[in-house]
């Protein structure tokens, strides 16, 4: 994949119908999407480095690397000039946490809109709002929408915090933060780190709101199975 992305300058729907012509699976019997062949393309962890916590600074693994840093480099320059910040994930015009949060001012659900400002140059920002539905008591209620980065940014705090450290996750996505902290924890111990679970707990979903899918970052909120508001485009629990 990442000669065919980086030397033959492959795009990822190429890379994707060879994977799907000599029948590449997963582990599990299925084929890769096209997000996640974006995430394996910038992933460090296949030249021999890993990030620890998600974003955080890079660590030399005791794995042997995939491919040489070089052609990792001129991949990931590849990814930083054909997928920008402000596009939606590949293959997905999804929104995550559409009506999981509720107005702080009315109680309604929050619902999702999605604008576009056209800039200087002649292209757009794409912009991703969530807003009160009014369906309760005040059709006037007065409460502003919060954009879709400032919603991300804040559970990650709130996480980093520990606010959340009481919440039991559902059965999947405790699966999934098994999951990973099966893959990590030898690397992390490997360089005299000890975690406790809910070090393993806050490292996921920092992983999976910071890298994840879409798909995944919702389905990890939704499994927390707590409810949470939204007032003056700040969001908290009820105590």
């Amino acid at each position: 994949m990442f000669e065919r992305s980086g030397l033959q300058n492959q795009s990822g729907r190429k890379i994707k119908d060879w994977l799907d012509s000599i029948d590449f699976t997963t582990k599990s019997g299925a084929r890769l999407s096209l997000s996640q062949i974006y995430r394996i393309l910038t992933n460090p962890f296949y030249y021999g480095y890993f990030a620890y916590p998600a974003g955080g600074p890079l660590y030399k693994g005791k794995h042997e690397p995939i491919v040489p840093k070089e052609l990792f480099d001129i991949v990931r320059g590849r990814m930083a000039s054909i997928v920008p910040d402000n596009k939606p994930a590949w293959g997905s015009k999804k929104f995550p946490f559409k009506h999981l949060f509720y107005c702080g001012s009315c109680g309604s659900r929050l619902t999702v809109e999605e604008h576009f400002k056209k800039r200087k140059d002649g292209g757009k920002n794409r912009h991703v709002y969530y807003k009160c539905t009014k369906s309760t008591k005040d059709p006037d209620c007065p409460e502003l929408s919060i954009k879709s980065h400032m919603i991300v940014e804040q559970i990650l705090a709130m996480i980093e915090a520990g606010e959340l450290d009481d919440v039991e996750p559902s059965e999947s996505v405790f699966k999934k933060i098994e999951q990973h902290k099966r893959i990590t924890s030898q690397l992390i111990k490997d360089h005299g780190v000890e975690l406790t679970e809910r070090d393993h707990f806050r490292n996921f979903a920092s992983y999976t709101l910071k890298q994840g899918t879409i798909h995944e970052q919702d389905l990890f909120l939704r499994g927390l199975s707590v409810a949470l508001f939204v007032k003056d485009k700040k969001i908290y629990r009820l105590e």
